[in-house]
């Protein structure tokens, strides 16, 4: 009885049904997480440091070239379901028709520069032939969450999410005993599942499309995705481009390092992306009927949850550092998580601005704050990564998510019309997480016994929760009276 009340209490809030989705998303991801917790350390006891640096720096070009490749015209699939309009099978014939064009030509000219780019990375020539198997696959898997998020499909997306990591995972391990106990087994392997489940994303597409080609939607197609480009390739340069300068300043082992870091920071980010996900489809019909007090309420909730993972990372990311590594070689680059995590909230606050850009179809602004914020990461690394070593990328990689952040709220405060997030409202709930941040910095700088550390800082979590969600809380406790 008290189970059924439970259920319709929270079926009460608008939220419900996005957590419902989130949970599929973001449960995939902790599934990917929770192998992360298993990989990690079988990956860092097979790869040393430099190794495992080069890995990261492969899978970083294949991003690239995926980005590049692509054109961006993905985007204007999920654009094109979001506008409900008819035709979307015709529209999305065409979209593949372009992008099908737009890599055969990109890989014309890798034929004749890999020998460069692989010099200029100092990435092993026998990683080569990995390159067109593992970017045809991503530009499939891009197109495919393209296709099935508007629609609401969390679980289909999540399931290939989740196998395409384990499955990458357990190649990876097979190929490593089989092949070689270094970064060859590791990228081999990922590689040969990738193309595997880039077999089933094609027949997944093929089944949704119907042949086409229309100027009209190939307009369509470049005047969704072109303005987006600099967007996408700075959102590279920020998460990525930090590893090739340090390879030119420190080398592959900090790479290494760094990437170690990141990973756990970046749970956060994937957290993120699960409620963005979940939350975009009932945005864009909100705002098509301007239904503002629906979006309102879903920013609060959105921004409640963000903090609290935010929070967690924080305080957690030394343990949880620990346990991801199987080499305290590793363990040197955890101080860094909480900047990094610091940088990541930065973001998740942003795409409240960005989404809202996104439906102006404003687009080109969205490009101009990435592209300054690009830039400025370039310059602040060129500066600073030769001075500090690979330390210094952490915070000029925040310095530049806080330089988007407040474009993307100048933009919207005195570009766009209509209806805006509250500034207000995402002041309060940064406030919150600077307090917490900031009691975390403390804790740590008080070199405390193992145990009081933990209950101190698992103390401010709740804190930090009870906050956050106190009304709910109280509530529950009022249901399970009843």
């Amino acid at each position: 009885m008290k189970l059924k009340k439970l259920k319709e209490f929270l079926g009460q809030y608008r939220f419900f049904d996005t957590l419902m989705h989130t949970k599929n998303y973001f449960g995939s991801y902790l599934f990917i997480a929770a192998l992360g917790v298993f990989s990690l350390p079988v990956y860092t006891h097979y790869l040393s440091p430099a190794e495992y640096g080069i890995v990261e720096v492969f899978a970083s070009l294949v991003k690239a070239i995926i980005i590049i490749s692509i054109l961006n015209a993905h985007t204007s699939v999920g654009r094109y379901y979001y506008a409900e309009k008819e035709n979307f099978k015709e529209f999305l014939g065409s979209a593949m028709v372009v992008i099908t064009a737009s890599v055969t030509l990109c890989f014309v000219v890798l034929w004749f520069t890999s020998d460069f780019i692989f010099d200029i990375l100092n990435l092993p020539k026998d990683l080569k032939g990995f390159l067109f198997p593992a970017v045809v696959a991503g530009v499939l898997f891009a197109v495919f969450n393209q296709i099935f998020v508007p629609r609401k499909k969390s679980k289909k997306v999540a399931y290939a999410q989740s196998i395409w990591a384990l499955g990458s995972f357990l190649f990876a391990i097979i190929f490593i005993w089989w092949l070689n106990p270094n970064y060859f087994g590791k990228v081999a392997g990922s590689t040969a599942f990738m193309g595997l489940l880039g077999v089933y994303f094609a027949f997944s597409i093929l089944q949704e499309l119907k042949l086409n080609f229309s100027w009209n939607h190939v307009k369509y197609i470049f005047w969704i995705g072109l303005p987006l480009l600099p967007t996408a390739l700075s959102g590279f340069i920020l998460s990525y481009l930090d590893q090739f300068f340090i390879i030119a300043s420190e080398g592959q082992e900090d790479v290494g390092l760094y990437s170690f870091a990141y990973k756990i920071g970046m749970l956060l980010f994937g957290f993120n992306a699960a409620i963005y996900n979940a939350t975009l489809p009932d945005f864009f019909k909100w705002k098509n009927r301007n239904e503002i007090e629906e979006i309102k309420s879903q920013e609060k909730s959105m921004m409640r949850f963000m903090v609290l993972a935010a929070g967690f990372l924080v305080l957690f990311a030394s343990e949880l550092g620990r346990i991801l590594s199987s080499q305290d070689d590793y363990t040197v680059a955890l101080h860094l998580v909480p900047v990094i995590v610091c940088g990541y909230l930065f973001l998740g606050f942003l795409s409240f601005y960005t989404r809202t850009i996104f439906h102006s179809n404003k687009n080109i602004y969205i490009s101009i704050a990435t592209l300054l914020a690009g830039i400025a990461n370039i310059v602040l690394n060129f500066i600073y990564i030769p001075i500090y070593g690979y330390e210094a990328a952490a915070y000029t990689t925040m310095v530049s998510y806080l330089l988007m952040l407040l474009i993307g709220i100048i933009v919207t405060q005195f570009v766009i019309e209509g209806d805006k997030p509250s500034m207000l409202t995402i002041c309060r709930f940064l406030f919150v997480f600077v307090v917490v941040f900031g009691l975390g910095y403390l804790i740590n700088t008080l070199s405390l016994p193992p145990l009081a550390d933990f209950i101190y800082k698992a103390l401010i979590f709740l804190a930090l929760g009870s906050f956050l969600f106190w009304n709910k809380i109280i509530a529950l406790i009022n249901i399970s009276k009843h």
